[in-house]
């Protein structure tokens, strides 16, 4: 996946969730454990977190919910850095990241 492709993917389905679409259409599907009694899934890639990033890029780690929405599943709920989002409509984080690819609050936690 380059950015490109991803991008235009995320364009052609009218989707702004790109973890969601990753989780659907990438390998890192493969780390998704379904919880039964709520019937969604979550990704625990907070182990990361112990390795040290390259200056001026996030930290690794964080957590993920996801839900079934149609053939896609759609993030619920992500946690990073002892914070957690479940509001994925925030329009200063939308601005940042449309106006100047700048990722705050919750697209901070996405994209680690």
């Amino acid at each position: 996946y380059g950015a490109s492709v991803v991008e235009r993917l995320l364009q052609s389905r009218r989707r702004s969730d790109l973890l969601g679409m990753l989780m659907t259409d990438s390998v890192f599907g493969a780390h998704l454990v379904y919880e039964k009694g709520t019937g969604r899934f979550h990704v625990d890639l907070s182990g990361m977190s112990v390795y040290q990033p390259i200056p001026g890029y996030a930290a690794l780690g964080g957590k993920a919910s996801f839900e079934r929405d149609g053939s896609s599943l759609r993030t619920v709920m992500l946690e990073y850095q002892g914070k957690i989002y479940r509001n994925f409509t925030d329009p200063e984080v939308d601005r940042a990241y449309e106006q100047n690819n700048t990722r705050l609050g919750w697209r901070m936690a996405e994209g680690a």
